[in-house]
């Protein structure tokens, strides 16, 4: 019988495309696994596996890192996203975006975790802009920052995708990606309770991970799209494909499940700057890296 494992995440965007085809692919089934994942998001995914509720989350690494010494010890096993996923959406775009066009203007980044506003603002600095020259918006959740957009509130929008592709189908513009600007960091990744790495779970988890990472990087974007539809309704394949398309190019997903050491760091260090931690851990305190080591090891990666 096939061991159950609940993902709780933190959203339900395209940037998860590759777990949500692990899935569907049975990739995790190969590996004697049955996951299914539900997104709550927010603080939920914590108090989902300290209470049982879950055995892995997904989401950022900020988390655990604020948790740690504080309320709950997680560990991060496995990486998907090493880019942010994010993309500037703009009412029209006439020629080579410059992020220094953002000087003066409005940009709505709606609610939700506190990371993409610390990142843009950590970008920008990498772009000789400072943080006071942009007028953020981010305390709308999002159905009313983009019904807002849409009605003529400000000059961009941080979307994520598929969303981001749905405003260019509506006739709005990608200004850029936030991939460009920030480089690498580990974005998006599975983490739980110390107790879940003593099995072989994680492992088994990671490479199924590796599976559908290797699989979205070798089909062709309309066909991962078709396999994983199911879990974006009310988008359409297409749509869908485009995001999967854009995410291949922007470098989003990595070639392995290894969270690496000194983006790992750097992002720390932008996380201290904010005050959400006090200062950057050891790697070994926030990442198991055992399964990652394992996946290298038996050549899934």
């Amino acid at each position: 019988m096939a061991e159950l494992v609940r993902v709780s995440a933190s959203g339900t965007g395209a940037a998860y495309v590759p777990h949500y085809l692990a899935q569907r692919l049975g990739l995790y089934a190969a590996e004697g696994l049955e996951v299914r994942t539900e997104a709550p998001g927010g603080a939920w995914l914590a108090r989902h596996l300290t209470s049982g509720a879950a055995e892995v989350a997904l989401g950022g690494i900020w988390r655990p890192l604020m948790y740690l010494g504080r309320l709950h010890t997680f560990k991060a096993f496995a990486l998907l996203c090493i880019r942010n996923p994010q993309v500037l959406i703009a009412r029209a775009v006439t020629h080579r975006f410059d992020w220094t066009e953002l000087r003066g203007r409005t940009v709505i980044l709606p609610a939700g975790a506190p990371s993409p506003g610390i990142f843009l603002s950590a970008a920008l600095r990498g772009e000789d802009i400072e943080r006071e020259a942009v007028r953020i918006l981010a305390e709308l959740e999002v159905a009313e920052a983009l019904a807002l957009f849409r009605a003529g509130l400000g000059d961009f929008f941080l979307a994520m995708p598929p969303l981001s592709e749905v405003l260019v189908e509506e006739g709005f513009q990608v200004a850029a990606t936030l991939a460009e600007i920030g480089g690498s960091v580990p974005w998006s990744v599975f983490y739980a309770c110390p107790e879940l790495l003593e099995r072989t779970t994680a492992t088994r988890f990671a490479r199924g991970l590796a599976a559908g990472l290797r699989w979205v990087s070798q089909h062709a974007p309309e066909e991962a799209a078709a396999a994983c539809a199911a879990d974006f309704p009310g988008i359409a394949v297409e749509t869908l494909a485009g995001s999967i398309r854009r995410a291949r190019l922007s470098g989003l997903w990595p070639p392995g499940v290894r969270i690496p050491e000194e983006p790992l760091l750097r992002w720390q260090r932008t996380l201290a700057r904010s005050g959400m931690i006090d200062r950057p851990v050891p790697y070994a305190e926030v990442v198991d890296s055992r399964p990652a080591d394992a996946v290298e090891a038996s050549g899934a990666d």
